[in-house]
């Protein structure tokens, strides 16, 4: 079934038991960080490294052990979900028809094959994500399909992207003149 929230439609999408429990474990850590973020609001003194420390304790994972990577994965995903599905498609009517080849390298789109515009890319990215249509192989490589066009970023690129989405939706400035 769909389920309208904020006038938005969220609907249910097929997805193998693997794909939910890669979700639902992502979602589980980072509730738990936001967990000992909150137990450690009043401790001035803690760093960065004792946090990470205590997550690492919580989940018993370690960055450098197999299957760390859906931190990331995580936070591409929930970053893209926030900037690109919970507006409106009218939010991105004042993005440029520009192409995405002619775009600042700063957006990390200079290695997509993609030979259309920015606006067409963000359109199939969009639709991509609300329908559940993405694919993330160990390497962290993100495949964004969308009916038939393929969308292929590399994590860094798409944390280039993903930064200067947000800049844009905050200043408009698609040319990263003050990024």
């Amino acid at each position: 079934g769909h389920l309208p929230i904020g006038g938005l439609l969220f609907g249910s999408v097929d997805m193998d038991q693997g794909s939910i429990n890669q979700l639902i474990c992502g979602v589980r850590q980072v509730n738990g960080m936001l967990q000992i973020l909150d137990a450690e609001k009043n401790n001035p003194s803690i760093t960065l490294g004792e946090l990470q420390q205590q997550l690492e304790s919580k989940f018993n994972i370690h960055p450098a052990l197999q299957g760390f990577a859906f931190y990331n994965q995580n936070q591409f995903l929930t970053s893209l979900l926030a900037y690109l599905c919970m507006p409106s498609e009218k939010f991105y009517d004042e993005l440029p028809e520009i192409a995405v080849a002619l775009l600042h390298s700063g957006l990390g789109t200079g290695m997509l094959d993609f030979s259309g515009s920015l606006k067409s890319l963000i359109r199939h990215l969009r639709n991509s994500i609300s329908h559940g249509h993405v694919d993330v192989t160990p390497e962290l490589m993100f495949s964004f399909n969308d009916r038939g066009v393929v969308v292929v970023f590399n994590y860094k690129d798409l944390h280039h992207f993903c930064q200067a989405l947000a800049y844009w939706c905050l200043t408009r400035d698609v040319e990263l003149l003050k990024f």
